[in-house]
């Protein structure tokens, strides 16, 4: 995700926007190696994943909802 040093958050957002073809190929790349290193240390992605939010949606349980970046536009 090097493109991404050194930009503002609007630069950022316009590179995420129209499925721009280094995002998308950053992307892949991140997928692949996750795929790899889950296989390696022969983890389920689904379970993993499913325990982090958890522990998320715990942790921040106290935080009034969109208050993050995600929510931007939304509602």
């Amino acid at each position: 995700m090097n493109f991404c040093l050194w930009k503002t958050p609007e630069e950022i957002d316009e590179l995420f926007t129209n499925q721009n073809p280094d995002v998308v190929k950053e992307l892949a790349d991140i997928a692949i190696n996750l795929l790899s290193l889950l296989k390696y240390a022969d983890l389920d992605l689904n379970i993993v994943v499913s325990e982090k939010v958890q522990e998320l949606l715990e942790r921040y349980d106290h935080l009034p909802q969109g208050t993050h970046r995600g929510d931007k536009g939304k509602g």
